[in-house]
Parts: structure tokens; C-alpha cells; sequence
């Protein structure tokens, strides 16, 4: 036994006790994430992936932003600058 210190095998064992204690003892368990709450970044990229996930959004017809197009009055103009 005196010499049991003093081998390799020790040093193996202790090398091997060493990683297993390393990797019990750093893992940490995974955090439970509610799907629903991934914050405006998650909901961004989640529609960006999957927009038949994500609520459509009604514009309403009185914004003024985004008026209402006649895509036939459109189109007459581009020929008539056309020609």
C-alpha cells in the first residue's frame, strides 16, 4: 500500500475521479421556458420562421398611412407614362 500513492494507476483514478466530479457538478439543469412569453425578439424571429404562427394584422381602411390603392387606375397610369 505504500507504494499505491506513488503508481500510475493512482493518478489515473484521480484524473478520472476528477472529471467526473467536474462534469456532475457543473452540469445544471435546462430552465423551463413558457413558449408564450419569449419576448419581442422570440415572437420576431418565430414569425420570421413561421408566419402561420403569428396573428394577422388587420389594417384598418381609414389609415392614412396606407390608403387604399386602385390597382387599375395604377396600372393606366404606368402605360400612359410609358408611352
Amino acid at each position: 500500500m505504500d507504494n499505491f500513492f506513488n503508481s500510475k494507476k493512482f493518478v489515473i483514478f484521480c484524473v478520472v475521479l476528477l472529471l467526473c466530479v467536474a462534469l456532475v457538478g457543473c452540469a445544471k439543469p435546462k430552465p423551463k421556458v413558457d413558449e408564450n412569453k419569449l419576448g419581442a425578439i422570440g415572437n420576431m424571429l418565430g414569425c420570421m420562421f413561421n408566419p402561420s404562427l403569428c396573428p394577422k394584422r388587420e389594417i384598418p381602411k381609414d389609415d392614412l398611412r396606407n390608403p387604399p390603392v386602385d390597382e387599375e387606375e395604377e396600372w393606366n397610369k404606368v402605360t400612359e407614362e410609358t408611352n
